[in-house]
């Protein structure tokens, strides 16, 4: 993947306090929805996975990693699909429309504060970790449920020692980068136009495998993604 050997992701990645890992792997047979639990649990218990994420944890420079560790076979998973269908980062433009961020550019200040062990201090951000806060609405639900949007909560509320920017478009940027390196683009042979081929889960748990830090915060600050490339037969973990 491109996106974490790109100079100015790194920077931006390490100075909100994500240490990442992103690994494609290739895999055999098939990938439905009738079998996206199996699948979630056989790629997490796979040997070679665990090897590679390992050695991803490592290279990524993460010290308290769980994927340092990571070894055993997964009884069950807790997994949930998510909607691949945003080819642009126009969902983003509301920020601005209903007033979160600035006309040029800045992401409007609030009041600091601490929602799920992550403190805030900027009306985005807030929204993404308060289930309560004012700004809820901005976003519906299916918007919500797309991988595009996960990827920017993932890196706007950032780590536990994150040094957050002023602006919106590092974020953007930043989203754009890793968005692609996460998804599939493939000419619909139907219609012509481009379309998304790739089907997306995010790993919520396993049992048998620790995946996530043990407090009660961790997956504030954790998470596991899965990007399922039916054509080529690959599944990018993020």
């Amino acid at each position: 993947p491109k996106s974490l050997v790109v100079r100015e992701v790194r920077e931006k990645l390490k100075q909100w306090g994500l240490s990442v890992v992103m690994a494609r792997f290739n895999f055999t047979g098939w990938f439905t929805d009738e079998t996206r639990d199996a699948f979630g649990a056989a790629f997490i218990s796979s040997t070679e996975v665990q090897e590679a994420l390992r050695k991803a944890a490592v290279a990524a420079g993460e010290p308290k990693s769980p994927l340092l560790s990571i070894s055993g076979r997964a009884a069950s998973v807790s997994v949930e699909t998510l909607s691949c269908t945003q080819m642009d980062l126009s969902m983003f433009d509301k920020l601005v429309e209903q007033g979160l961020v600035t006309g040029g550019g800045l992401i409007r200040k609030c009041m600091e504060d601490v929602f799920a062990g992550v403190t805030v201090s900027d009306v985005v951000r807030e929204m993404m970790v308060n289930e309560d806060s004012e700004n809820a609405y901005v976003f519906e639900d299916e918007e919500k449920s797309e991988l595009l949007f996960h990827v920017f909560r993932r890196l706007s509320v950032g780590g536990s020692m994150n040094q957050y920017d002023d602006a919106l478009k590092p974020y953007l940027d930043a989203t754009r980068s890793v968005y692609k390196d996460l998804v599939s683009v493939y000419r619909s042979k139907r219609t012509g136009e481009p379309t998304i081929g790739t089907q997306a889960l995010q790993l919520t748990g396993a049992e048998g495998v620790t995946l996530f830090p043990a407090d009660e915060h961790g997956q504030e600050h954790s998470f596991a993604y899965l990007c399922i490339d039916g054509r080529n037969k690959q599944v990018t973990f993020w």
